[in-house]
This record gives structure tokens, sequence and C-alpha cells, in this order.
């Protein structure tokens, strides 16, 4: 007796051919649990699917009224989610055994109906029978209560929306619903305390000012010291935070890709094959410098590199490198392709105070006031592991995209050099220095600016690479205490 209501689109939760019939089975307290939750699903996901919802529920009610097979209807208040026969306004018509067993029928699908709502939190439905000397009168729902804020609009400039995407403003205050944009990059405080990135092309669900969802894209989420424990929710896994900034990507086929920047995360990855509500996995723990990709098989493997901008913005780990790049990729013979760890290739990225390694937060600087060399500064920057710095039989191979100047930074303690440097490369007479500190060495203070506070003196090694191609370092020098950097600029 359901009424036909035009469902509104919902990306991955269906359209009205799937929805509507779906609520009819609601309604006639004839729903399978999977059908539950595929309602549950769409209602969270839509305000206008909760909308349509609404709607059809109201219609589904006037006109089991008009037709005579309601005797009463759902009672509460707005928010409590409470179900009953009769709110109290007045007597419920017959008394006899027939007429209990019509009020108990119509139970059935209004608290099946009434229990999706309840469950997806958003509103409470009131229908309240009133009667009157001149007889039943019409049932009526109160307002949809507005969703509150989870989350405000930092910066939409240059950004260009998705299709269907109403433009967002700075300063916006954003309830519960889907983002997309198709370039630029959107940048949202989620009121769970933290940063969230949207790289376009991306979407984006905002589901608590705690947790979002990747649906499509690039995000990145900077946690503050209040949001620990902040979740993206992503098709491969649940990511959460314990304190850092890590970017997620949703690949064409589900897939999903961890880059942990900074701190920790726990990785919940969920089965493939388990329905909804399923717990995810025990959580693996997954700390500064690791990056791994979810299959949407749940096949785990090792992100070799993650390119990313100088300023600590965008990235990427797929695709060719970006327009202008020098350095195309890195990788080693060493890494358990299951470890997750990565190199970071940071475009134009050395400069003063810029990190040196994705393993420690010591920095690169020059040496004294006198700041990096001028040839060095804006260079793409590789940061290797500092953990490799006695790793033996080590070959790390580096490609350049095009023509350039590679540069290698290599700690001179004892005299030692590495044969393959010495061969190889040419010692400048330059030098960069290294800013050690905390949280890896706590009993030092990283300082701010050229030649302040810093620990080590690196010598700066050129080669000249005519053509686009690989040239292979080995390992580091046996007596070393850092590994040695790399750089390169376009060659001229």
């Amino acid at each position: 007796m359901s009424a036909q209501n035009e469902w509104p689109p919902l990306g991955d939760s269906g359209g009205s051919d799937e929805m509507s019939p779906l609520v009819e089975a609601v309604l006639a307290g004839e729903a399978t649990a999977e059908q539950l939750d595929a309602v549950r699903a769409a209602l969270r996901g839509s305000p206008a699917a909760l909308g349509a919802y609404l709607d059809q529920v109201h219609a589904d009610a006037l006109l089991r009224w008009r037709s005579g097979s309601a005797s009463a209807g759902i009672g509460g208040s707005p928010g409590a989610g409470a179900v009953g026969l009769n709110d109290g306004a007045g007597p419920v018509p017959g008394s006899g055994s027939g007429a209990r067993r019509m009020r108990h029928a119509w139970r059935r699908p209004v608290l099946a109906a009434a229990a999706v709502v309840a469950l997806v939190g958003a509103v409470a439905i009131v229908v309240a029978w009133r009667w009157s000397p001149s007889g039943r009168e019409a049932p009526t729902l109160p307002p949809v209560a507005a969703a509150a804020p989870v989350a405000d609009v930092v910066d939409a400039a240059g950004v260009t929306w998705a299709s269907g995407q109403r433009p967002l403003v700075a300063s916006e205050a954003l309830s519960p619903g889907e983002v997309g944009v198709a370039s630029g990059t959107l940048r949202l405080a989620a009121r769970g305390d933290a940063v969230v990135s949207v790289f376009g092309p991306a979407r984006v669900r905002l589901i608590s000012g705690g947790r979002v969802q990747a649906l499509a894209g690039r995000i990145t989420t900077r946690v503050g010291p209040a949001g620990k424990g902040f979740v993206v929710d992503a098709p491969g896994a649940d990511v959460v935070d314990l304190g850092t900034e890590f970017g997620v990507q949703v690949g064409p086929a589900g897939e999903t890709a961890v880059v942990v920047f900074d701190g920790e995360v726990d990785l919940n990855r969920k089965s493939p094959s388990a329905g909804a509500g399923t717990a995810p996995s025990t959580p693996t723990r997954l700390t500064r410098g690791h990056a791994v990709r979810i299959a949407s098989s749940g096949a785990v493997d090792r992100i070799v590199a993650v390119d990313r901008l100088s300023s600590g913005g965008d990235w990427r780990i797929d695709g060719p490198p970006a327009p202008g790049a020098v350095i195309a990729a890195v990788h080693d013979n060493v890494r358990d392709p299951a470890g997750g760890m990565y190199y970071q290739i940071a475009r134009g990225g050395l400069a003063e105070d810029v990190r040196a390694y994705v393993d420690r937060s010591y920095e690169w600087n020059g040496v004294d006031a006198a700041g990096l060399p001028p040839e060095l500064v804006g260079a793409d920057l590789v940061m290797p592991f500092n953990s490799d710095k006695r790793t033996p039989e080590l070959a790390l191979t580096v490609t350049v995209a095009r023509p350039a100047a590679l540069y290698v930074f290599h700690e001179p303690r004892h005299g030692e050099v590495p044969e393959w440097l010495r061969r190889d490369f040419t010692d400048t007479g330059l030098k960069v220095g290294l800013d050690e500190g905390p949280p890896d060495l706590r009993q030092k203070a990283i300082g701010a600016g050229s030649g302040q506070s810093v620990d080590r003196v690196f010598t700066v090694w050129r080669r000249e690479v005519r053509a686009a191609g690989s040239v292979v370092l080995g390992e580091n020098s046996p007596a070393a205490k850092s590994m040695y950097g790399i750089a390169a600029v376009p060659l001229k």
C-alpha cells in the first residue's frame, strides 16, 4: 500500500529504482537484515534520501489510515525514537480481539520503519493520531531537525566543484553529507580537531566531527591534540589517528592507499567478503615513513615512493612524474615488499629547516648564517631512511626524468668515502648541515634558520646525468652516524 515516491540519485547507495521497493519492504514488515542495512546506509549518506524516506512513510500512513487498516500510530517525542500504539489523546476505537489483531498487524511495519530512522540517529518520526467528535484527523509529521554541523570550510579558493556539488565558501559550517571536488584543494576543519585537505578529483562524506569517509581520490588529514582517535573510513580499511598527519587514497577499483607522513595510525583492514557491520581485522600499527596499498581483494603491498609537493600539500603514488619533476622514482634492493616503508620525493623541496629523512625529524640547514648553497635551494629532494646509514650491500636506484645534476650529501667521518661515491661523483667543496633533535634525540633541540643548532656537517658531491635514466647509489660509510642525502636540479 506504499506510495511510490521519487528517490534522488544516491551514488553508491543506488537510486529510486532500487530504494523505493526496499522502503516498501520495510513498511510491510518484510525487509531482510540486508535490506534494512541498505536503507540505513542510504539515509546516512544523503539528506535528500532521508526526506524522500519520510515522504514515503507519511504517504503510506495516510493510505492505511484512509483505508481503515490503521487504528493507531507512532507515539513519542522528537528525538526520542519511541514507538507506541496510542499517544493518550483519545480512545482507540474497537476493543474486541479483531481490533487488537488489526492494531498489532499495523504495529510491525511502523516499528520496522521507525527502527531504521532511530538507528540512523538523524531524526525521530512522530505521527500522532488524534480523535475529535467529528472523527479521526489526518496524521501529521513534525519538522525534521537539521543535523548539527560537523566541519567548517577553511579554504575553497581555486576549487572547481564536482558535478552536482553546491559551491562552498570559507567559514561555512557543514552538516553530515557528501562533498565533491573536481580540481583544486579544499581544506576543511573537522570539529573533532582535524584539518582534512581534499585534492581534486575526490569525493568525501562527512560523517561526524571525528569521522570522515573517503569515497574517491586523495585526502590528507592532520589531527590536533584533542583529535586523537579521528577516523578516515575507506573501502579497504578504517584508519585511526594516534596523533599524526596521514594521507588516504581511494582508487577506481576501491583499492585503498595509506601514507603516514608523521606520527602513528592504526590500520583496521576490512575483509572484502565481510558483510555490513562486520568488525575490522586486528589493528596494524603504521608509523612515520610507512605506506601500504590494500587491494580490493584484501591483499596488502608496500608503496615504494611517495611524490609530494615541497609545501607539504598534494601528493601522488601513481602515474607519471609531475610536470617539471627532476627525480622521477626511487627504489632499493633491501626493503621487505610487505614492510611498508617508502621514500618521499619532495618536489623543489630543499630549503632551510626541511626534513631530511622519512623516519626521523632531523632537518637540513646551511652550516652558517650564509645558508644553504644557492645551487641547491629548490632542488628535488629524496628523503631516505636514516636507519639505512649502515645497511650493508645497499643499492639505491634514483631515476631522473630529465638531464640533471645529481647531488649526494655525505658525512666524512674518519675520512671514509664509499668507493662508488669517489668513483662516480665529484666533491664540490660545498657543505650542508644536519640539525638533529626530538623526538628521536630528546636531549637535543631543533633550531630554526641557517646555522642554528647544526649537529653534523656533510660534504656535497655532484654528478652530471646527461639523459633521463637511472643511477645506482651504494651503501653508506660504515662509520657514518647518519644516512647520506640525495637531491637533484635540472642540468643547465
